[in-house]
């Protein structure tokens, strides 16, 4: 008698020495029976959602300055970080987190019309 295994058809039974790899549900159990994760030394960025009027907040010589977030960058961790856009340049680097500088403070998101720059 084989092994019983589940299948997108069903529970199925299989050999006890099938030709080839079967993954069994197993894949989806908690560890450490044998979970699927993330094996990349780096999470890697897979994709960007827009900015949608969110703003940065950072503390510049002693005020507080809003920049609008261009768009947020997805990982393949399924974490995000906001991005920027540069200055005086056209290239946008999706892997820098504008949240991870010293300066950064929060988000805001005003409401549409308001001047940002009166509302820091």
């Amino acid at each position: 008698m084989g092994s019983i295994v589940n299948t997108t058809s069903g529970p199925r039974e299989v050999a006890d020495k099938p030709h080839g790899f079967v993954n069994g549900s197993a894949i989806l159990e908690p560890e450490p029976e044998g979970t699927m994760r993330y094996t990349d030394a780096e999470p890697e960025v897979i994709g960007t959602a827009p900015g949608d009027g969110w703003h940065c907040v950072y503390e510049v010589r002693d005020e507080l300055r809003a920049i609008p977030v261009l768009c947020l960058a997805q990982l393949t961790d399924d974490k995000m970080y906001p991005v920027l856009a540069p200055r005086g340049c056209g290239d946008v680097d999706l892997t820098v987190d504008a949240s991870k500088d010293p300066r950064f403070r929060g988000f805001i998101r005003p409401p549409e019309g308001l001047d940002v720059p009166n509302c820091t």
